[in-house]
């Protein structure tokens, strides 16, 4: 799961990205998922400005964003629940 929130006239990122776990790797303990919000943070600073604002581009490219950088680490395919909060 992936929480964000988003400046609503802007679609800066106020806020997150949070990333919680649930079942994805046996032991989550001490797993930093600090490189895996760096793919979401540049992922986002790609998009064109007014992209940034519409909720459903954002949380799409999150998703993808974190299912490709799960894929390549782990190895893994996980289902990625994208939360975004405009402020």
């Amino acid at each position: 799961m992936a929480i964000l929130g988003i400046a609503q006239q802007t679609g800066e990122l106020l806020s997150g990205p949070d990333l919680l776990s649930r079942g994805f790797l046996p032991s989550n303990e001490g797993v930093d998922f600090t490189a895996a919000k760096e793919a979401v943070c540049v992922a986002l600073n790609e998009l064109p400005q007014e992209s940034r604002t519409d909720t459903g581009v954002v949380k799409e490219q999150v998703r993808l964003s974190l299912r490709r950088y799960f894929r390549r680490t782990f190895g893994r395919r996980p289902v990625v629940l994208p939360f975004v909060m405009e402020m």
